[in-house]
């Protein structure tokens, strides 16, 4: 995304449409703690619509914030937020786009300094590789230590689940946008149910080469 000012940022998202937005009004509901965070029921059709809408970070649920931006009849959002994987690719009904804090703060301090803000450009379904991250475990996932039995540590095992391409129901809506129910063969899903075949894969292999060991040695 390029800003009128000329800051370019990048972020995260899983809009499904080769779309490119292009001189686009930019709101903030600044002086307004619920408008800027785009608080449920909070925004104001008549101040935003066909706007690109900024919601500042706080511990609401991403996912209503989007339902809400999308209410109020936004065209596009903008979402700041640390948290991977905030928004699952299922629930960009809008163009919207998922910025770290760190570069959120110098959209917000364009949007709050300039009486007119605008973004200049904003185009999706690129993809670009960058360095490759340390694993973490996932914000959905169980953690520990076990609160009824301290000494038992979780998690004990892990495995990739998060943007695993995988097979999905060809006939099945996997999303709408506007008016049309978009379906597809392969999907980015995420979950338990993508890590726990990777883990079964494994113990099948160590069964393989180790066929004496038990459920527990493996």
């Amino acid at each position: 995304m390029t800003l009128e000012n000329g800051l370019t940022v990048e972020g995260t998202s899983y809009f499904p449409e080769s779309v490119s937005l292009s001189n686009l009004t930019l709101y903030y509901g600044k002086g307004n703690m619920s408008k800027a965070i785009c608080n449920d029921t909070a925004l104001d059709r008549n101040e935003v619509v066909g706007k690109v809408v900024l919601c500042d970070s706080n511990n609401l649920n991403v996912s209503q914030k989007i339902i809400e931006v999308e209410r109020a009849g936004a065209y596009a959002a903008i979402f700041f937020i640390d948290i991977s994987l905030s928004l699952f690719p299922q629930e960009y009904s809008i163009p919207s786009l998922i910025l770290t804090n760190a570069s959120g703060t110098l959209v917000k301090e364009y949007v709050t300094r300039v009486k007119k803000p605008k973004v200049k450009s904003m185009k999706f379904v690129f993809t670009k590789f960058g360095k490759k991250r340390a694993p973490q475990v996932a914000i959905f996932s169980s953690k520990g230590p076990n609160p009824i039995t301290p000494g038992i540590l979780k998690p004990d095992i892990v495995a990739p689940g998060v943007d695993i391409l995988a097979a999905f129901i060809p006939n099945k809506p996997l999303i709408k946008v506007g008016n049309h129910d978009l379906t597809t063969n392969y999907a980015l899903l995420s979950g338990t149910s993508m890590s726990t075949p990777i883990v079964a894969g494994v113990g099948a292999l160590l069964k393989a080469v180790h066929p004496k060991w038990s459920p527990a040695a493996i």
